[in-house]
């Protein structure tokens, strides 16, 4: 994976799926996704809220969430909770 921000980005425009809808579906806010979606992780919040988010949006995309997650525990590594 090239990039997680950059993977889940390029799934929700293949599936078509707006802010309006992701807010309806999952209450995530337009700011949290292009958060997400670039890799500004520290922007969003705590270790845990990020984690969360990060799987609970990849699985919403339909993404692998085990390639998801390596992804995120090397980009924002558990130690980066203090």
């Amino acid at each position: 994976m090239e990039s997680l921000g950059k993977h889940l980005l390029e799934l929700r425009l293949k599936r078509g799926i707006s802010y309006d809808t992701i807010w309806q579906d999952l209450r995530f806010s337009e700011n949290q996704i292009k958060a997400l979606e670039a890799n500004k992780f520290f922007e969003i919040g705590e270790y845990g809220i990020v984690k969360a988010m990060i799987y609970n949006y990849a699985r919403y995309l339909e993404a692998d969430v085990s390639a998801v997650m390596a992804e995120f525990r090397i980009m924002m590594p558990e130690h980066t909770k203090k």
